[in-house]
């Protein structure tokens, strides 16, 4: 055998010894076409693929989303009121006081008095029904606020202030009312009394504190969670300590009209008799845009709602001011938080909103033990109120700058002290005990809307105080008015009286009449019969008056004359509108509300298949009424009213559904996955939504943290790594499904391509390069590993498609291998790509190395004739 030949076989076996102890088996990845099909019960069983959706953001979407779609309730309001009020005919009619008599003179009420200043505030402090969420729970929160105003009357101290559990109310006696629906104070206060067992009464009389129940704003939560010793309570002597809280006496009555002057004087009697008082109101947008934008305890409310009942509020007092719509106004503690108003309370004009209409309640507590008891409320016979008014020199209400005017205090009580301020800046401008400082006189020296205040002081220690506007002019322009200052009717013939016109500061000296808006002058008499054309027409009849320094005021008289037009009647479903059929998830009011221009005589409306019901309208211009639709599926109300004249409007049919059941939903996923079920195409992703009753409104779903978007087609995810997918379902009720899964993509720009030499020598430079492309086109970066424990890091960010070069130089004689790898901007990464240089070993090393592999080998060969051999 030669030398070459040993020295290839020796070769021969070294390569195949190498060859064979470092091969590796490699796996082969195969990509497979798939479709996978996500069912919402698979995404919840599913929990290792899941994230769920942040619930916070959950919650603010789906409100945000079922107000769109006009579903009504608190949330859609912006502030909680009584949605689902049981009818009237459920309340106590035992306690209902038919004929409400007034426990004080007319004559011996003071012009102001409130609950909040009366030796003390003796309200106490203001709660938020919709905290944590919107309940329309104000018929327990009002009544409770009486109840806890009586107990620190009773107690004789203003700062008693026992807070009693609302949710006991919801949870715990709520019979006869729809918990955070709405119900009755009267109802309440009956079930508090009530010694019946279940929620008419709870076998005792009273309320815990709130401790031992707190407020959920939820009617769902069992009675069962209020405290162990939830009824204690010492009897017949309550004890301050206990946990119970009874009602000795209470009244209430439904015979009280919003708008006369009569009925106020008994409410202001009873209280100042009973304490502060629960009264149900009309709470609409108007007042609430108030509260929310006006927080001086002077701001007073002075619109009138034409809204139905559906809020229980505190009346704590009241002010008689003639500069107020009305005369004067209400003052109100309300249950939406210290926020609104001034610190929760408001003010409302007397005759507005239909308060204390519906409803009027009044507690008295358990007498306190007498050794306990405090000094109670003022003393009628040491009280102080104040009030004052005010005139010029020639006895009107209309000063001018430079001009005296006189005050004139008008305040009751043993007063001995009167403090003034006249222009609101929190200083007594006058202040003493003289005639002087009891009936000053006053004057400004400029234009402007003035705040006064009188603070009084009696003999025995106590003091009130009352602010008025005193408004100054260079000119008092006249005031326009006409009678009528609306008519509507069948008459074409109008006559017309503008003498009730009057000048604050001088005379009218003309009048100008237009009696169809045309613009031209049609009388220049005070008073004048017009006839209007034979046939049906609106018109805006106006009334311009000057006085004698050329001041003008204009009166604007709707006039409708009405022949043949009948009645409008339109659908109020859930607080929304009907401008078509509508949809909600539970029982839904219903209101319908007819307007005439000369006065509706009666009302027909029917439900499904029912009986015609009629309601009598009593000659009013504007009527309305309400019930309620519980039962799932759809209902056709048909209607139509009749004016005094003797007009029908045709019957008009609404449809309104329930339906209380929610969505259903899957997604479909098509991609090419990995033997490890990962994505590594693009995902394509298809939402199925199906009501069968009321029809699919919305899908919208959202990738990671982005926007919301509304679902119309199957979209993509082409972007590598994790995402999580939230998609959200409402239906046309507002019934709702929300799902979140995970997508796991390994995708981004392409493995590199690696140019360069596959041999070398150590000590060498040598120059590779690397290509990617982005299939977004994004810029990509790239990573080199030299394979010696070297690499480039990442480089900056060049063009896809665009080639980056490296140069590299290796110290010792083997192989290498090369590993690159391309990230584009969006942070997908792409597969290693490897290439492998050789820089060759001499043949004596290739050969000892070889035989370090095999021991005993080595041993025969360090033989001497081995040695020899190896050396020829």
């Amino acid at each position: 055998m030669s030398r070459a030949d040993t020295k290839k076989i020796v070769l021969i076996l070294t390569m195949l010894l190498i060859i064979t102890s470092t091969m590796n088996v490699i796996g082969q990845i195969t990509n497979n076409s798939y479709e996978e099909v996500i069912i919402k019960d698979d995404i919840e069983n599913n929990l290792d693929t899941m994230q769920i959706i942040n619930n916070d953001d959950l919650e603010i979407y789906k409100q945000e989303i079922v107000n769109e779609c006009g579903i009504c309730g608190e949330e859609n309001l912006g502030y909680p009121v009584m949605t689902d009020m049981p009818p009237e005919s459920e309340r106590p009619m035992n306690k209902m006081i038919s004929t409400p008599k007034a426990t004080i003179d007319r004559d011996d009420l003071p012009s102001q008095f409130s609950w909040k200043d009366y030796n003390g505030d003796w309200t106490t402090p203001v709660k938020d029904q919709a905290y944590p969420v919107y309940c329309g729970s104000c018929y327990i929160f009002g009544t409770w606020a009486a109840f806890e105003a009586a107990i620190n009357i009773a107690s004789g101290y203003p700062t008693t202030d026992i807070d009693l559990s609302e949710q006991y109310g919801l949870s715990c006696i709520n019979a006869g009312c729809n918990g955070c629906g709405g119900g009755w104070g009267s109802t309440m206060i009956e079930n508090i009394v009530s010694t019946a067992t279940g929620s008419s009464g709870n076998g005792i009389n009273g309320v815990p504190l709130e401790s031992c129940m707190p407020y959920t704003a939820t009617d769902y939560i069992p009675c069962d969670d209020k405290c162990p010793d939830w009824d204690y309570h010492t009897d017949p002597i309550l004890d301050p300590d206990d946990i119970l809280w009874q009602i000795a006496d209470w009244g209430w009555t439904s015979a009280f009209n919003y708008n006369n002057p009569n009925d106020w004087v008994t409410i202001k009697s009873w209280l100042m008799t009973y304490g502060p008082l629960a009264v149900t109101m009309a709470w609409d947008n108007g007042i609430q845009n108030f509260v929310d934008t006006y927080h001086n305890p002077t701001d007073v409310y002075q619109v009138d709602s034409s809204g139905s009942t559906n809020h229980i509020i505190l009346l704590c007092g009241w002010v008689d001011d003639d500069s107020i719509l009305n005369g004067g106004y209400w003052i109100l503690k309300n249950s939406h938080g210290t926020v609104q108003g001034y610190g929760g309370f408001c003010n409302l004009a007397y005759g507005c909103n239909r308060l204390a209409s519906s409803e009027c309640s009044w507690i008295i507590a358990e007498e306190w033990p007498e050794e306990e008891q405090g000094e109670g409320p003022v003393n009628p016979v040491e009280a102080v109120f104040s009030n004052f008014d005010y005139n010029t020199e020639d006895g009107a209400k209309c000063p001018h700058p430079d001009e005296i005017i006189d005050f004139q205090d008008e305040s009751r009580g043993p007063v001995v002290l009167w403090n003034w301020d006249f222009d609101g800046d929190g200083e007594w401008d006058i202040s003493g005990m003289g005639h002087h400082q009891q009936n000053p006189e006053w004057t400004y020296d400029s234009e402007g809307t003035y705040q006064v205040t009188l603070e009084v002081w009696g003999s025995g220690g106590l003091s009130n105080r009352l602010t008025k506007t005193v408004q100054v002019k260079d000119i008092w322009p006249p005031v326009a008015v006409s009678k009528p200052d609306y008519y509507g009717g069948k008459d074409n013939e109008i006559y017309f009286d503008g003498r009730y016109s009057y000048d604050p500061d001088g005379s009218i000296t003309s009048y100008i009449w237009d009696f169809n808006g045309d613009g031209t002058i049609d009388s220049t008499q005070p008073y004048y019969t017009y006839t209007y054309p034979d046939q049906n027409g609106e018109y805006e009849a106006t009334l311009t008056v000057y006085d004698q320094e050329g001041a003008s005021n204009t009166v604007t008289i709707p006039v409708k004359i009405d022949k043949t037009v009948p009645p409008v009647t339109k659908v109020i479903a859930g607080c929304v509108d009907q401008a078509q059929d509508l949809w909600f998830n539970s029982k839904v009011m219903v209101e319908l509300q007819s307007t005439d221009w000369s006065g509706l005589s009666r009302f027909n409306y029917k439900i499904d298949n029912g009986d015609w019901q009629q309601k009598y309208c009593q000659g009013e211009l504007d009527y309305s009424f309400s019930f309620y639709i519980k039962t799932p599926g759809v209902h056709n109300i048909q209607y139509y009213a009749k004016d005094i004249i003797g007009n029908i409007e045709s019957t008009k049919t609404s449809s309104i559904g329930i339906d209380v059941n929610n969505p259903t939903m899957n997604c479909v996923l098509k991609g090419d996955k990995n033997t490890e079920g990962v994505y590594i195409t693009p995902v394509e992703i298809t939402i199925n939504a199906n009501d069968a009753e009321s029809g699919v409104k919305t899908i919208t779903y959202k990738i990671d943290t982005g926007d919301w978007i509304e679902y119309t087609a199957p979209f993509t995810i082409n972007q590598g790594g994790s995402h999580i997918v939230n998609i959200f379902v409402i239906d046309k009720a507002g019934n709702t499904v929300n799902d979140a899964f995970t997508v796991k993509l390994e995708y981004g720009p392409s493995i590199p391509k690696i140019s360069g030499p596959s041999s070398g020598k150590p000590n060498n430079e040598y120059t590779f390069s690397f290509t990617s492309y982005d299939p977004e086109n994004n810029q990509v970066a790239y990573y080199v590993d030299w394979g010696d424990g070297t690499n480039t890091g990442w480089s900056s960010y060049v063009n896809s498609g665009k080639t980056l070069s490296y140069k590299h130089t290796w110290t010792e004689e083997k192989s290498y291998t090369i590993k690159a790898k391309a990230k584009d901007s969006n942070g997908a990464e792409s597969d290693w790509a490897t290439q492998t240089i050789s820089l060759p070993k001499t043949k004596y090393f290739m050969f000892q190395r070889f035989l370090n592999n095999f021991p005993v080998l080595q041993k025969l060969l360090s033989l001497a004739f081995f040695q020899k051999l190896i050396k020829i």
